[in-house]
């Protein structure tokens, strides 16, 4: 991966402006890995303005509210101090561990600036796990993520935990999906549901076979439903 020219300086200047800011989170492009061609990069990686909070909560609500939340792990610099607030925040061992940990993250964090420049170019190529096939370990990270921001809800107010619960079935359809991808059988993929995520149980008979028929308009299917309330 590459920082591109200015990240530095643009944080040097955001932080003389606040000696008290927590943290700094910017956007990213992808390239192909062999040819530098630039890669189509969906809302994961790119803001959608730029824009200055008095803590990172108001910044979490801000970017879900736009459902524009990018959670990977080099698209942020913060405060050190951040991480041992009450309990040590630290990356799961788990794929897709970025999604609770940059959450969290947000919570912790005070003054936070976010910017929709483009400092860093992510490389794209084969045989790295954003391009092996789907797997298990995919499906059980997703479930984790969906567990993470279940049980942030019930510890919000009404506004975020319907922010906080869409979250939660957005990566349960994700969990379903990589499912469906990797060809898993229903007793293994129920089996992850009922530790990680038992609510779901009651559905996910009715999302698993409709992923086999068909696996995007189950995801749409499942991400529309309100199943939380």
């Amino acid at each position: 991966d590459v920082l591109i020219p200015g990240l530095n300086a643009a944080f040097q200047d955001v932080w003389q402006e606040n000696k008290d800011l927590d943290l700094f989170a910017f956007s990213a492009l992808d390239f192909e890995h062999g040819t530098n061609r630039k890669l189509p990069t969906g809302a994961y990686m790119q803001r959608r303005r730029s824009c200055s909070f008095v803590n990172g909560r108001f910044a979490l609500i801000d970017g879900l509210s736009r459902k524009n939340f990018p959670v990977c792990a080099f698209l942020y610099i913060f405060r050190r101090s951040a991480l041992n607030k009450k309990t040590p925040l630290r990356f799961l061992n788990i794929l897709h561990e970025d999604v609770p940990f940059t959450a969290e993250l947000f919570l912790r964090c005070q003054s936070t600036v976010v910017s929709e420049d483009i400092f860093y170019r992510r490389r794209v190529r084969p045989n790295s796990i954003m391009t092996t096939p789907a797997g298990a370990k995919n499906v059980t990270g997703y479930m984790i993520a969906s567990g993470w921001w279940r049980d942030t809800a019930n510890a919000a107010t009404v506004n975020e935990a319907r922010l906080f619960r869409r979250e939660a079935q957005h990566f349960y359809a994700l969990a379903m999906l990589y499912a469906g991808r990797a060809c898993m059988p229903f007793q293994e993929v129920r089996s992850l549901v009922k530790v990680h995520i038992p609510e779901f149980l009651q559905v996910m008979r009715l999302d698993f076979a409709l992923m086999h028929l068909s696996r995007r308009l189950a995801f749409e299917f499942i991400k529309a439903r309100s199943f939380f309330g």
